[in-house]
C-alpha cells in the first residue's frame, strides 16, 4: 500500500488569509505573480492614474498585494526582503519602483471593509494618528465635508515628515454594500469624492480591492443608475486580478514541498508520461514550465489546469487555491494523501469532481450547466454502469461539460486517457469508453470531436445505426453536403464598401457534377484528388476552387445524417420525446461537423483562380472575390448609403425616405439641398448620392437636375438611355441592370431608373398597361416600383421635321411663342385637342358622311395612346401627308382646320339637311323652322281630327311646343326612333327620315287639299284601291313646273294606243300610280 502522506510538507504560511492591518509586513514568503507585476507596473507610472481598484475572486492574493505595496512604500525593517524580491523577480519593475519612489515618504493609511458606514471608519483611522493635528480637529466638528477633511489632511502632510499619502482599502465592496442598504449614509458618493480628489493631487495614491466591478453590485438595486456606477468605475484604474495556470503551478509549487525518495518515480514518470503527450502540450509552453509538474505530485497536470477555473469562478466566496490545498473536508487534497493506494495515483479530474460533489451538497452554487452535472450524478447510479473506470470516465467528462472547460481540456478519447492513465491502462480507458457508447450512456459529438453524455432513449439508436450502415444505402453526397454548408454566402467586402453594392459568391462542395463547375460567382470546394483545379480556374475565372481533402470522412458523417433521419421516420409511432431530441442534436452534431469539415480544410489548403495558386487566408479570399466582382461589374455605381444598402434591402422595408427624396426632387429642384431642412433621412441619401453624383448642381447662377457626372453613374446612365429609344418595360430594364457589367440589385436598378425618370421627365414617354400618362406624379413614380410589369417607358428625341411638324401642334393648340418639345406642352395640346373633341356631340364622333380624312383624323384621336406617335405618323397620314419631311406648315394647318371643323360642323349640318327634308315631306311653306306659320296652322287643323294614333297625337304636340330646330328634330326622332339627334348613327339618321315621309303621308293624308294648298303649289290627293289594299297619296307640286309636266302629259297620251278603251287606259294609269306607290 502506498500513501502520499509520508513524503509531502505543506507550507502553511499560505494557508491563511491576510489582514493588511494586522498582519506582518514580512514578505520573505511572497510570490510575486504576473498578475501582481501588472498592478505594480500601473502604480510606478508616473503622471498616471492615482486612484486604482483590484479586482478578483476571494482568495487570489489581493490582500497579500496590498500588505506587500505598504512595505515596499515603508521606511521599516521588511522594506529591504521586499525591494530584493521585486529586484530578482524583474529588474525592469524594479528600475520603475525606484523613479516612482525618489525620497517619498508615505504615509500609510489602511482600511479595511466592513459592513459599516465608511465615513465613519475613516474617521477612525484618522483619529487613531495623533500627528495629523488638523484633521482630528476638524472630526470633532458636527459638519461633516469629505472634501474639506481630505484638504485638511493635505494640510498635515505638509506640516510632517511625509511628502505623499498612500490610501489601501480591503474588502471595499463591503462599504457598497452598506452604501446601498442605508441611502443616507452618501457613502457611495463620497467614495466617489474620494477617488475625484486623490486623481487631481500628485502625491496622493488609492488602492482598493473588489471581489466584482462596481456596477455588479448594483444589479439588485435600484439606488444608483448604471450611469452613476460609470461615473464611479471611471474614475479608478480598475485592474483585473486573476492567474492563469501558470501562476497555479507556481503557487503549488510554493506550497508543496516533495521529500526526495525513488519511491516517487512512478508517479514521476506518469507525469513526464502526461506531459510529454503532444495532446496536452499542444497549447502549453512545457520548456518554460520546466519540471514544475513534476514538483507539484500528487496533483494531475489536467487537474491544475482546471482547479484555476473551477475556483476562481464558482467557489470564490468559498475556496481559494489555498483552502483547497489545506481543506481536509472529504475528497479534498488532504483527505488525498491521507488516503492509501495499491498503486501510484494521481488527484485528477475524477478525484476533483468528487471533491465538487461534496461542495455543491454543503454550499448553494449556480453552476454554467447544471443540467450536465444532475444528468452525470443519475448516471452514475445506473445499473448499467459496470465498473470504476467507467464511473471515473463519466465524472472527467462531466466535470469539464458542468464547468465548460471544453476549451481548457477537450473530452476525447485522447484526453480521457491521459486523465485516468494514473489509473488504469490506456487499452482499459479505450474499451470502457467503447462499452459506454454501445450502451447508448455516451455519445460521440462530431461537431466538437468530443464526447458527451446522452441521454435516456426508448430505442437502440447505436443498433439501429449498424443495422443501417450495414445495407450500405447510397445518397446523393454531393447534394446532402450542400444542404448543409452553414453561411453558404460570403460577400466581397472591399468592392462593397467602394461600391455600396453586395456581391455575393457561393460556397458549393463539388466531387462529381462537372457541368456545375462552369457557373459563375461561386467559391467550389473540391477534391483536388478528382480535379485539376488550375486547369478548371483557367477556364472558369469568375469563380474560385478550393482544394479539400478527407473527402471521404464527409461521406461517412452523411452516411449517419440521413441514417439518423430514417431511424427518426420509421420509428416516428414509438419514439419518446426525448428520443427525438436525442435524434435532432445528433443530427446537428453531424451535420455541424460536416461542415467544419469543409471549412477547416480549405482554410488549410490553397485558393486556384486564373491559373493561379494561392494559400488561403480571408485576407486572400476577399482580395480575390473583389478582384473579380471589379472585373465582371465595372460599371456599377457608387451607391455608398447605410439607409439603402442595409434597410431597404431587407424585404418589406418601408420607402418613405426615399419617397420624400423623391418628392423634394420633384418640387425643389432649384434649391439648395432640394429644399431638405435640418438632417432627416432623405437628407443622409442626398447628401451621399445625389449631390456628390452631380444630378443636382449649382450652374448657371441657379440649382437645377441634371445628369449625373461623378461616382460612375454615367454608365448606367447611358446604358438607360440606350435601353429606351424604343419603348421598354420597367421590368426588363431592371433584369438588364442587375447584369454584367453592371449589377445592381432590384432595390437600387428602380433607385436608378426613377431619377433618370425624374431628372427627364420634359422627355420621356411613360405608359401603364398600354395607356399613355401624361403627368409625373410622385404616386406614381412610387407605383412603378411596385408593377413594373406594368409600366414602359421611352426617351423622346425629335429629329429636326418632328420638331418643325411640333411648332406646328403648339401654334394650332395654343398661344405659346416657345415652341421647343416638352412634356408640358404635349399635355397642353392633347387637353386641348381631347377637349374640344369630348365637347362634340355624340353624332359627331360617330358620323361616316365625313371625308377621308375627316374619319381618319376622327379615328386617330379616338384611338391615340401614344401622343409623340400620334404627333409625328398618325395624323400627318390621315391628312394625306406620308412622309413628315415633305410637309408644308401652313397646308398642314389648314388640312387640319379643315379636317377637324367638318367633324365638329357634321351634327349641325344633318340638323340644317333635317330641317329642309321635313319642309320637304310635310309641304311647309318655307325650308326654315318654324316654317312661317305653317306648323301652328297644320297643327291646329289636325288636332280637330279624331281618330290619330299615338304617335301622330305625339308629332302633333311636337308641331305646337317646339321652340327651336334642335327641339323640334329632337323630338321628332324621340317619337319615332327612340333617339335623339346627336345620339344617331347613320342608318339611324335614314330610319328617321323614312319614318317622317311614312307619317307626314299619313297626317297629310287626313287634311283637305285647301288645308294643304299654297298659291304657289298645286297640291292633289290621289287614291288607288283594289281587292287587297288601299293606296293614298297627296301630291305637291309647283305651279311654275305645270306647263312643263303638261307637255309630258301630251307626249304620253300619244304613246297610248288609240284603241284602247277608257277602262284599259285607266288601268295602265293606275299601273303605273300603283308602281310609284310601292316605290315610295
Amino acid at each position: 500500500m502506498f500513501s502520499y502522506k509520508n513524503y509531502i510538507t505543506l507550507n502553511s504560511k499560505f494557508s491563511k488569509s491576510t489582514n493588511i492591518i494586522h498582519d506582518s509586513e514580512n514578505c520573505e514568503n511572497y510570490i510575486l505573480t504576473t498578475s501582481a507585476q501588472n498592478v505594480l507596473k500601473v502604480l510606478f507610472k508616473l503622471d498616471y492614474h492615482n486612484s486604482i481598484s483590484l479586482i478578483g475572486p476571494f482568495g487570489c492574493g489581493k490582500s497579500t498585494l496590498l500588505l506587500y505595496i505598504n512595505t515596499l512604500l515603508s521606511n521599516n525593517e521588511h522594506q529591504e526582503k521586499c525591494i530584493k524580491k521585486l529586484k530578482d523577480t524583474n529588474s525592469e519593475l524594479y528600475n520603475s519602483y525606484k523613479s516612482f519612489l525618489d525620497n517619498k515618504s508615505f504615509l500609510r493609511i489602511k482600511i479595511v471593509g466592513e459592513h459599516i458606514s465608511f465615513k465613519s471608519q475613516l474617521k477612525a483611522v484618522l483619529q487613531e494618528n495623533k500627528d495629523l493635528k488638523l484633521s482630528n480637529k476638524y472630526l470633532k466638528e458636527e459638519s461633516f465635508s469629505l472634501n474639506k477633511l481630505l484638504e485638511f489632511l493635505n494640510k498635515d502632510i505638509e506640516k510632517s515628515l511625509y511628502t505623499n499619502v498612500l490610501f489601501s482599502i480591503d474588502e471595499f465592496g463591503k462599504f457598497i454594500e452598506y452604501g446601498l442598504e442605508d441611502h443616507n449614509s452618501n457613502d457611495i458618493f463620497e467614495l466617489q469624492t474620494l477617488s475625484e480628489y486623490v486623481n487631481k493631487k500628485d502625491n496622493f495614491k488609492l488602492i482598493v480591492s473588489l471581489h466584482k466591478s462596481f456596477n455588479e453590485y448594483n444589479l439588485d438595486s435600484s439606488a444608483i443608475s448604471y450611469s452613476d456606477w460609470d461615473k464611479i468605475q471611471g474614475r479608478f484604474e480598475n485592474i483585473v486580478f486573476k492567474d492563469d495556470y501558470y501562476e497555479m503551478l507556481n503557487i503549488f509549487k510554493e506550497t508543496i514541498t516533495l521529500k526526495e525518495s525513488n519511491d516517487l518515480v512512478i508517479s514521476q514518470n506518469i507525469v513526464k508520461e502526461i506531459c510529454s503527450d503532444k495532446s496536452f502540450n499542444k497549447n502549453i509552453d512545457i520548456k518554460e514550465l520546466e519540471n514544475l509538474f513534476e514538483k507539484i505530485i500528487p496533483i494531475h497536470p489536467y487537474s491544475v489546469l482546471i482547479i484555476a477555473e473551477i475556483f476562481s469562478k464558482y467557489f470564490q466566496n468559498q475556496r481559494s487555491i489555498y483552502s483547497f490545498i489545506f481543506s481536509s473536508e472529504p475528497n479534498g487534497f488532504q483527505d488525498f494523501i491521507e488516503t492509501e493506494f495499491e498503486n501510484q495515483e494521481l488527484y485528477g479530474l475524477s478525484n476533483l469532481y468528487d471533491y465538487v460533489a461534496y461542495l455543491l451538497r454543503v454550499y448553494s452554487i449556480v453552476l454554467p450547466d447544471s443540467e450536465a452535472w444532475y444528468f452525470s450524478e443519475d448516471r452514475l447510479k445506473d445499473n448499467r454502469v459496470e465498473n470504476k473506470v467507467q464511473k471515473d470516465i463519466i465524472k472527467t467528462i462531466s466535470l469539464i461539460h458542468t464547468f465548460k472547460l471544453s476549451n481548457t481540456v477537450l473530452p476525447n478519447s485522447k484526453h480521457i486517457v491521459l486523465s485516468l492513465i494514473d489509473k488504469y491502462n490506456e487499452e482499459i480507458i479505450l474499451q470502457n469508453i467503447d462499452n459506454l457508447e454501445k450502451l447508448n450512456l455516451l455519445i460521440f459529438q462530431e461537431q466538437t470531436q468530443s464526447y458527451s453524455l446522452l441521454a435516456d432513449s426508448n430505442i437502440d439508436i447505436n443498433k439501429e445505426l449498424r443495422n443501417l450502415t450495414s445495407k450500405n444505402i447510397t445518397f446523393n453526397y454531393e447534394l446532402e453536403i450542400n444542404k448543409i454548408i452553414k453561411n453558404k454566402e460570403i460577400i466581397a467586402k472591399r468592392y462593397f464598401s467602394e461600391y455600396g453594392s453586395k456581391r455575393v459568391f457561393e460556397k458549393i462542395y463539388v466531387c462529381e457534377n462537372e457541368k456545375v463547375l462552369k457557373n459563375k460567382y461561386k467559391i467550389f470546394i473540391i477534391d483536388a484528388n478528382r480535379f485539376d483545379l488550375k486547369d478548371l480556374s483557367l477556364k472558369n475565372n469568375k469563380s474560385l476552387f478550393l482544394s479539400l481533402k478527407n473527402s471521404q470522412k464527409l461521406n461517412t458523417l452523411v452516411e449517419k445524417v440521413e441514417a439518423l433521419k430514417i431511424i427518426k421516420n420509421d420509428n416516428k409511432e414509438k419514439v419518446s420525446i426525448n428520443t427525438i431530441d436525442i435524434l435532432d442534436n445528433m443530427i446537428l452534431d453531424s451535420s455541424t461537423a460536416i461542415d467544419t469539415i469543409l471549412t477547416e480544410g480549405y482554410i488549410s489548403s490553397n485558393i486556384y483562380h486564373n491559373g493561379l495558386e494561392h494559400k488561403f487566408s480571408s485576407k486572400t479570399l476577399q482580395k480575390l472575390i473583389s478582384d473579380i466582382s471589379m472585373d465582371s461589374f465595372p460599371d456599377t455605381p457608387k451607391i455608398n448609403n447605410y439607409t439603402l444598402n442595409h434597410t431597404i434591402a431587407n424585404k418589406g422595408t418601408s420607402t418613405t425616405f426615399i419617397k420624400a427624396l423623391f418628392d423634394n426632387m420633384l418640387e425643389n429642384p432649384d434649391q439648395k439641398d432640394l429644399g431638405i431642412e435640418k438632417f432627416p433621412a432623405e437628407k443622409a441619401l442626398y447628401l451621399s448620392i445625389i449631390k456628390p453624383s452631380g444630378i443636382h448642381r449649382f450652374e448657371n447662377n441657379a440649382y437645377a437636375l441634371y445628369p449625373p457626372n461623378d461616382l460612375n453613374f454615367e454608365n448606367v446612365w447611358n446604358e438607360i438611355t440606350k435601353s429606351l429609344k424604343k419603348r421598354t418595360k420597367i421590368v426588363d430594364l431592371v433584369t438588364k441592370l442587375e447584369e454584367e457589367p453592371y449589377g445592381l440589385d432590384r432595390t437600387k436598378s428602380l433607385f436608378m431608373i426613377s431619377l433618370f425618370i425624374i431628372v427627364n421627365k420634359e422627355s420621356i414617354n411613360i405608359f401603364r398597361d398600354n395607356t399613355y400618362i401624361f403627368d409625373l406624379s410622385l404616386d406614381m413614380l412610387m407605383n412603378m416600383w411596385k408593377a413594373t410589369d406594368k409600366f414602359e417607358l421611352q426617351i423622346i428625341k425629335l429629329s429636326k421635321d418632328e420638331e418643325n411638324l411640333f411648332k406646328v401642334y403648339v401654334q394650332l393648340t395654343t398661344d405659346l411663342t416657345d415652341s421647343n418639345f416638352t412634356k408640358e406642352k404635349v399635355s397642353s395640346i392633347i387637353s386641348t385637342l381631347h377637349s374640344k373633341f369630348s365637347y362634340l356631340p355624340e353624332y359627331a364622333h360617330r358620323t361616316m358622311n365625313l371625308s377621308k380624312e375627316a374619319i381618319s383624323l376622327r379615328t386617330e384621336l379616338v384611338t391615340m395612346r401614344e401622343p409623340t406617335k400620334s404627333f409625328f405618323e398618325s395624323f400627318p397620314k390621315a391628312l394625306g401627308f406620308e412622309k413628315i419631311s415633305n410637309i408644308d406648315n401652313d397646308e398642314f394647318i389648314q388640312k387640319f382646320r379643315k379636317a377637324f371643323n367638318e367633324i365638329a360642323l357634321s351634327y349641325k349640318e344633318e340638323l340644317l339637311d333635317l330641317e329642309k327634308y321635313i319642309s320637304s315631306v310635310f309641304l311647309f311653306k318655307t325650308t326654315n323652322f318654324p316654317y312661317g306659320n305653317s306648323l301652328i296652322e297644320m297643327s291646329e287643323k289636325l288636332s280637330k281630327i279624331d281618330g290619330l294614333d299615338y304617335n301622330s297625337k305625339a308629332i302633333v304636340r311636337c308641331f305646337t311646343y317646339s321652340n327651336s330646330i334642335v327641339e323640334f328634330v329632337d323630338g321628332l326622332s324621340m317619337i319615332l326612333i327612340r333617339k335623339k339627334l346627336e345620339q344617331c348613327y347613320d342608318n339611324d339618321v335614314t330610319q328617321f327620315k323614312e319614318k317622317l315621309s311614312e307619317y307626314a303621308e299619313k297626317l297629310l293624308s287626313k287634311l283637305e287639299l285647301t288645308d294643304i294648298a299654297q298659291e304657289n303649289q298645286d297640291v292633289r290627293k290621289i287614291s288607288l284601291t283594289s281587292l287587297d289594299k288601299s293606296l293614298n297619296k297627296i301630291i305637291s307640286i309647283n305651279k311654275n313646273e305645270i306647263d312643263r309636266i303638261d307637255k309630258k302629259v301630251a307626249e304620253i297620251k300619244k304613246s297610248i294606243p288609240n284603241n284602247f278603251t277608257n277602262d284599259q287606259k285607266l288601268y295602265l294609269i293606275s299601273q303605273l300610280l300603283n308602281e310609284e306607290f310601292n316605290n315610295e
